[in-house]
């Protein structure tokens, strides 16, 4: 027979008190039994076997801390278990030392190792490790090796503690220093210093473990081979000489002192030494200095001052190789007895034992408390009690619950009977106080009264037991059986899990008295008259619907009463109540109709739901939104699956039901005139059918702060939301489609509603796209100053930059995420995010970082460029190559040394300006989204152009007053002027090849102003490029492209296009000469003389001449008169002349009366008589400068 963990928990559970303390003392008694066993077994792995011989030990490579715990833990477990058990009792002693310090034989000689090795055999002594461990007759020596005490303290300081901890934390240790004469004589004093330093980090260890100082004895032993301290040893050996020196310093003359009262034993070493050992002893004595020091090197190191742990000497020892004191001996002070062995054992068992008896007493405590407060619970338990919940929780955690867990199931159960009585107390007060009542009352009911159903429900809870079918058959419908006959579930599912068989068959016999079958069932009767109606393809008639919703309304709560009922046909066949089954034969018609609403209950209470919800009622208002339309719509619309005819077996017939048919009937006019109103109503605003509450339409805020010297939008429309659009108008759009997709059989309602729908979506694509396009454009830049415009660009430029705000609001609500969409029913939205879905990529993050933080990083570089500070101005234009764009360079700012760079078309590719086109050429923007990006840049650059506007009208201010200056306020081009403009003047000026004009003046706006030919020849600047755009311009001064003018008209009347210097021409025609009247000589011919070209004039008709001037030579012009008098002709002196210049005619003009064109000279023939002489003047120079105000700035007039 197998035993389950039920059966072994409830065998476990049932044990009494005395049985559990039995069970626990033999559990005990086993593992005492099974701690021995593995003792023993343990003694024997331990015991020694025949080892064979062992290779040389290698090297190694294990950390010396680690070897030293090895070391000590493998001794430790080689000893016998006795010897272990008494580690305790032996006194620790620890010896340093090198290996050739003799330390090995005072450890053979006085630690008693030879009696315990032969007591315990090998595993007395541990030996081969770097921490040789021996048991001696009552200590316990460590001898750590040399590489040990030479080693570094960090290397072996955690080692060493954990290694001696277990022995020095109990007991004091006796330190021993052992020190080899032959290192005092041969090893120098940096080394015995070392040696003193490595030996003392060893003694500070042993004193932190300790937390006192270390008593150390220092041992020099006789060590074989080395005869320098021979004789001091032999005279030890001599009866009353000290072997033990005590020493209050360590210095110098401390211990050589100590040493020198051996030389007061000279006298007993004369009497009892050989004469040999006597001269051996004073050459000993002779070389002690020597000696001494070596020793006080060692010793200061050993016990240089540290504190509170510094090391006490406790004696120099001087140790012959016979006899001699015992430097391992233990004090009586430190002697003291071990605790026994076996007390350990002892306190491990009572605990034990006192860890069984509290835990029992606990559970017993625990068990008593549970079973006081569970019978206290049953005892004033009530169905209808003030605290019912309290009282029947508390029975049921007690009596109700099973064990859990390992703990639970091993615990023992004082009170093995206690939750089986308070189970049959609560299960008791249940029946008497509700079900044998309840039961009563049905029976004493009239024949008429009675329901068999419910009689056998009330049996059947009153007989189920929690093992048995009929427990399980109430279990399983316990929701209908406490709304049928109660009580309430919860407490019918805790009288469940607690209820046994009910023993009193009393009531079996009395249940046959109401087994009369009742009349006819009008529910029945009236379920079939319902079904009947909902035939497959059936017409309704008004009439028939209103009768319907009428009967639903009745048959509804009848059948949901009726349908608990259903489970009384296996009620009847189970047992104990299917004793009664021949008795209820009479009501087999009942319980099977029953049981049929049972099995039907769902699909009748649904069909029922949907009579009554269909019934005709008063037509709803129209819907003012999409949503509310779906909303009203989508109960009125049923799909084809909903719709499928049902099948009911009821009452031995069946019945095929058609639930569509009847909603399609019942709602098909509420359809027409929802839809109807819905499109009748539609407001002039279609896209107010997504948002019919003006409310929707607020503007919301955005989290924009414009700083100085920006605008933008600050507020946007709410319903224009990527998050609006998502949850309000994308659903909405769907469900219409499904709902049109619903009214395929409505045609014409369709038709409307999709129109609607398009309308309305098309409204409201438009008022989005409008408002993403007022977004990006209210976008603007106005920079008053470059000051301004370094802060503007910095706020541009940062992580809470506005601009970045702004457009990724514009991006985010552009990504409606219809790219894949192949519906069709989004398409116009899909407008939208074509036309701006190019702002979303700029702020996704890529491998380089997002692309907008690019565009920033071009607005950071233009604002630096702004900040770096400009060349300073060399003063006024001077005549170096060059200079003339200096002088325009240093007038500009910052910005309008960028503005003329871009305009000028100079390359500079690491310039803000290309960097941006660089950016939008790679982001591959519309001009529509370009635009904002261009603007701040445009901005500073078009501060720049204003900056170099006004550097140009200086600039033009300075080259004019020079020009004046050197030109033309200079005779000739100033009439007024007694200062001649020298050709070389006029060639550094105006040569065609290498003036200023052409290699300065020109160059310096060569980006700005154009030079081109005219129709009639002549040379003209204009600007090359003209402000018609938005790209940065500069607006050339009218003033600089005048004065420009003027030099190349004045260039290209004195030299042509070769740079040959051109004469200049000018045409004069001679007027009849008029003689004043008076006495005197007649003038005969009128002489003009210009350099090497000469004008005669007779007094005849006038003839044009026209005069070509060198004017790169200097010249004389005059004018002569050729006379007859006497009859003779004589040529006069000039009369007027003018020389020493090129311009030797135009000064002889100016001697002239001028009128018009008409210049005319009076010449003194006799003492009354005046030749007046008159030539018109035309001057080709004036015509070809299209004026003389052009080239003749201050000429008379």
């Amino acid at each position: 027979m197998k035993l389950t963990v039920d059966q072994a928990t409830s065998m476990l559970q049932g044990l009494t008190t005395t049985e559990w303390v039995l069970i626990a003392i033999a559990v005990i008694a086993a593992l005492a039994l099974a701690i021995v066993g593995f003792l023993w077994w343990r003694r024997r792995r331990a015991a020694p076997k025949a080892a064979p011989v062992a290779a040389a030990p290698a090297r190694p490579t294990v950390p010396l801390g680690k070897q030293l715990v090895a070391d000590a833990r493998k001794f430790r477990r080689g000893l016998p278990a006795p010897a272990r058990r008494c580690l305790d009792a032996f006194h620790p002693i620890v010896v340093l030392g090198t290996e050739s310090s003799g330390k090995a034989a005072i450890i053979e000689r006085f630690a008693g190792v030879a009696q315990r090795r032969v007591e315990l055999g090998a595993g007395a002594e541990l030996a081969g490790g770097q921490l040789r461990c021996v048991l001696g007759g009552d200590a316990i020596v460590f001898d750590p090796s040399e590489e040990v005490v030479r080693a570094p303290r960090e290397l072996v300081d955690a080692g060493l503690t954990r290694a001696l901890a277990p022995q020095l934390r109990r007991r004091p240790p006796i330190v021993v220093v052992c020190v080899s004469p032959e290192a005092l004589d041969k090893l120098s004093e940096p080394q015995l210093a070392e040696l003193g330093s490595a030996l003392r980090a060893k003694l500070d260890v042993i004193a932190a473990l300790r937390d006192e100082p270390a008593v150390v004895r220092v041992v020099v032993s006789d060590v074989p081979g080395f005869a320098r301290f021979d004789a001091l040893f032999r005279l030890l050996q001599l009866p009353g000489i000290p072997a033990v020196l005590t020493l209050e310093r360590v210095d110098d003359d401390a211990v050589r002192g100590a040493l020198l009262g051996y030389a007061d034993e000279i006298g007993t070493a004369l009497t009892q030494l050989t004469p040999h050992e006597t001269l051996e002893l004073v050459g000993f004595l002779e070389a002690l200095p020597q000696l001494s020091g070596a020793l006080s090197v060692l010793l200061g190191e050993l016990f240089a001052p540290a504190g509170d742990l510094t090391p006490h000497l406790d004696g120099l020892y001087l140790l012959p190789a016979q006899g001699g004191p015992n430097p391992l001996a233990i004090p009586e002070s430190l002697l003291r007895p071990a605790a026994s062995p076996l007390l350990k054992h002892r306190l491990i068992a009572l605990s034990l034992a006192v860890a069984v008896a509290g835990v029992l007493l606990a559970g017993y405590r625990r068990d008593a408390e549970r079973w006081d407060h569970a019978a206290a619970a049953a005892k004033a338990y009530e169905l209808k009690a003030e605290h019912e919940l309290d009282l029947r929780l508390a029975i049921r955690d007690y009596a109700g619950s099973e064990p859990g867990g390992l703990t639970d199931r091993l615990r023992p159960g004082f009170f093995v009977d206690g939750p089986r009585v308070v189970a049959c107390s609560f299960v008791e007060q249940v029946r008497q106080d509700y079900l044998v009542g309840s039961l009563a009352h049905e029976l004493d009911l009239s024949p008429e009264q009675r329901q068999p159903e419910r009689a056998l429900y009330l049996a059947a809870a009153l007989y189920a037991g929690h093992d048995d079918d009929l427990g399980h058959l109430v279990n399983d419908r316990v929701e209908e059986w406490a709304e049928a006959v109660g009580p309430q579930r919860p407490q019918l599912i805790d009288y469940l899990r607690m209820a046994r068989r009910y023993r009193d068959e009393h009531w079996l016999e009395r249940l046959a008295e109401v087994t009369r079958a009742r009349g006819d069932d009008r529910v029945a009767a009236d379920l079939a008259r319902f079904l009947g109606w909902f035939a497959p393809g059936r017409t309704w008639s008004a009439s028939e619907i209103v009768e319907a919703g009428a009967l639903a309304k009745q048959l509804r709560p009848q059948i949901q009463e009726l349908a608990r009922f259903g489970a009384a046909e296996r009620i009847l066949d189970t047992p104990p109540l299917d004793r009664l089954a021949p008795t209820y034969k009479v009501c087999a018609a009942r319980f099977a109709f029953l049981s049929q609403l049972w099995d039907n209950r769902v699909e009748l209470d649904r069909l029922l739901e949907t009579v009554i919800e269909g019934a005709p009622a008063a037509p709803p208002g129209a819907p003012r939104s999409f949503r509310e339309l779906s909303a009203a719509l989508s109960p009125l619309l049923t799909d084809a699956a909903a719709a499928a005819p049902s099948r009911f077996v009821i009452d031995g017939h069946e019945y095929t039901v058609d639930r569509g048919g009847f909603a399609h009937a019942v709602r098909g006019d509420q359809i027409e005139q929802i839809v109807s109103g819905f499109v009748t109503r539609m407001p002039g605003e279609a896209a107010q059918l997504f948002f019919p509450d003006p409310a929707q339409w607020n503007d919301v805020a955005l989290a924009v702060q414009w700083p100085a010297g920006t605008a933008g939008a600050e507020t946007h429309t709410r319903i224009y939301q990527r998050e609006i659009f998502e949850s309000d108008v994308k659903p909405a759009v769907v469900a219409i489609h499904k709902l049109l997709g619903q009214l395929a059989d409505r045609p014409a309602l369709g038709d409307r509603l999709a129109q609607a729908l398009g309308k309305a979506l098309d409204a409201y694509a438009g008022g989005y796209e409008h408002e993403l396009e007022r977004l990006v454009s209210s976008f603007h830049v106005e920079l008053s100053s470059e000051v301004a415009a370094q802060r503007v660009l910095r706020a541009l430029a940062g992580a809470r930059s506005p601009m970045r705000e702004l457009l990724r609001t514009v991006a985010h609500d552009a990504g409606l995420g219809l790219a894949n969409d192949k519906t069709g029913q989004f398409d116009a939205m899909a407008a939208i995010e074509d036309r701006f879905g190019a702002l979303a990529p700029l702020f996704v993050a890529g491998k380089t970082g997002e692309p907008f933080v690019a565009y920033q990083d071009v607005l950071r570089e233009l604002a630096m460029r702004l900040a770096a500070p400009q060349p300073a101005s060399a003063g006024k234009p001077s005549d170096a190559p060059g200079a003339a764009g200096a002088a325009l360079t240093v007038r500009l700012s910052a910005a309008g040394a960028l503005a003329l760079s871009a305009v000028t078309g100079a390359p500079d590719k690491a310039s803000p300006l290309a960097a941006l086109d660089a950016w939008l050429a790679d982001k591959a923007l519309p001009d529509e989204l370009a635009g904002p990006f261009r603007l701040p840049v445009r901005a500073a650059y078009g501060l720049g152009a204003h900056d170099v506007e006004g550097a140009l009208a200086a600039w033009d201010r300075d080259i004019e007053a020079a020009v004046d200056a050197d030109l033309f306020a200079r005779f000739p081009f100033d009439r007024r002027s007694g200062d001649d403009l020298d050709p070389q003047t006029l060639t550094d000026w105006l040569h065609p090849k290498r003036g200023r004009l052409a290699s300065d003046l020109e160059p310096a706006v060569a980006g700005l102003v154009a030079r081109t030919r005219g129709w009639d020849g002549r040379t003209r600047h204009q600007a090359a490029h003209p402000c018609t755009g938005d790209e940065p311009c500069v607006r050339v001064p009218g003033a600089l492209l005048a004065t420009l003018d003027r030099l190349a008209a004045a260039s290209g009347l004195l030299w042509d296009d070769a740079g040959k210097p051109r004469p200049l021409e000018v045409d004069v025609t001679p007027r009849p000469f008029t003689l004043s009247a008076g006495t005197g000589p007649l003038p005969e011919l009128v002489r003009l003389t210009v350099g090497d070209a000469t004008v005669f004039y007779f007094n005849q008709r006038p003839k044009r001449t026209t005069l070509a001037l060198d004017w790169t030579r200097d010249q004389t012009a005059s004018l002569s008169v050729q006379i007859k008098q006497d009859g003779s002709l004589s040529l006069t002196p000039p009369a007027v002349v003018a020389s020493g210049t090129p311009w030797a005619l135009f000064h002889l003009l100016q001697q002239a009366d001028r009128h018009g064109s008409t210049y005319t000279w009076h010449i003194r023939l006799g003492p009354s008589q005046l030749l007046a002489v008159s030539y018109d003047v035309v001057d080709r120079t004036v015509q070809s400068l299209g004026g003389a105000k052009l080239l003749v700035s201050r000429g008379p007039q």
